[in-house]
């Protein structure tokens, strides 16, 4: 029931945990492929939303100046969550 309520809503799709990471992955990457982001030159520049900054190229994650540190999928998800933030 709360699956169906959220994608009438306006959801693009609904997960349930416990979740396997491998799948959330691939469902962003989906929802991004259908938006076309995925086909945009990625890890270029740095990226900043908010007091986020996320350098592709030092693999790095910064939160109001400090470290974070992400494993290499983690860091996938979350730039292409900032790569996209209206989606």
């Amino acid at each position: 029931m709360e699956e169906a309520l959220g994608l009438e809503l306006g959801a693009d799709d609904y997960s349930s945990k416990p979740f396997d990471l491998d799948v959330l992955l691939a469902r962003v990457k989906a929802v991004l492929r259908r938006s076309r982001v995925i086909g945009v030159p990625q890890r270029q520049a740095s990226l900043s939303v908010g007091d986020l900054t996320i350098d592709p190229q030092a693999h790095t994650l910064r939160i109001a100046g400090r470290g974070v540190e992400l494993s290499p999928r983690e860091f996938d998800l979350m730039y292409a969550f900032m790569a996209a933030p209206a989606l």
